[in-house]
């Protein structure tokens, strides 16, 4: 049900404190998009998710989520803080953003600790001036997968490095020029050019495993790398070829697969949906 905002209803000379505003919301979804792993092979589509724990910011306030049927849409309730008045800015994850003085500003974090298959971080954000948000993604996804049948090793951390880009920090929600909006991050003491996710459960790579990277949108040149450690030591490294780059594109997925060695015709299948890089494109 959608919730509606109430007033404060005037009596005589005294206004009667409003009561907080509800809201309803609804994720950005498409094809290549999705955060809620666990991939629906009858429609193809990748979707962002509600989860009852999630907690969003609107003008500085705390408010919790009751997911919707479908799970793409909720309500929100206040849970702390002061109440938002119109015009609404909605942001989450609440615990990411980190000022809001001159517009909405966020931390990506350097280290993500997640477990295979699995979206640690998301960012969204929405403007309305009623009670109903139209969340957009602001970064791209990408799926770094790994496969090697031949080896009975699995992956601790996996590391993407870029010398020619910030790939967290404190970031903006800018305007993309398309009528959406888009992480960017400028220099800053905290911009870091080097994003880490550690396995909570080290990932056997004899069957496809991977993981994702919430990433600014760009195109990324030859100085994009990935570095995979194993558990007990050693590690394995990918740089983009010369001749080639990686598009991180807003609300999309970018998949990256290694396919070290798997035998025709057998295992399971890369992680990932969308525009793809192979081992091919790297050296």
């Amino acid at each position: 049900m959608l919730p509606v905002l109430a007033f404060a209803v005037l009596a005589g000379c005294k206004k009667e404190e409003q009561p907080a505003p509800e809201f309803h919301a609804v994720t950005e979804s498409c094809l290549e998009t999705k955060v809620n792993v666990g991939y629906d092979e009858f429609s193809g589509v990748y979707q962002v998710k509600w989860v009852n724990t999630d907690k969003v910011w609107i003008n500085g306030a705390k408010y919790s989520v009751t997911p919707g049927n479908p799970a793409t849409t909720a309500d929100f309730s206040l849970d702390s803080g002061d109440t938002p008045q119109s015009p609404y800015k909605a942001f989450y994850p609440f615990d990411a953003v980190s000022s809001a003085e001159s517009g909405v500003k966020f931390t990506m974090p350097s280290s993500i600790t997640s477990t295979n298959h699995d979206v640690a971080f998301w960012p969204m954000y929405a403007e309305s001036e009623s009670n109903t948000f139209s969340f957009k993604n602001l970064c791209g996804l990408v799926a770094v997968s790994i496969r090697d049948a031949n080896e009975s090793r699995k992956v601790t951390k996996v590391q993407i490095s870029c010398t020619g880009h910030y790939l967290n920090g404190t970031a903006s929600v800018n305007p993309d020029g398309t009528g959406v909006w888009k992480a960017s991050i400028a220099s800053g003491d905290d911009a870091n050019r080097t994003t880490t996710v550690t396995l909570s459960t080290p990932m056997d790579i004899k069957e496809w495993g991977g993981v994702y990277f919430p990433l600014p949108p760009a195109e990324y040149g030859n100085d994009f790398k990935i570095t995979f450690t194993y558990d007990g030591g050693g590690t394995l490294v990918k740089t983009v070829k010369s001749d080639k780059s990686i598009n991180v594109a807003r609300s999309k997925v970018t998949s990256i697969a290694f396919n070290i060695y798997s035998p025709s015709g057998t295992g399971n299948e890369p992680i990932g949906w969308g525009e793809t890089y192979t081992e091919a494109d790297f050296n």
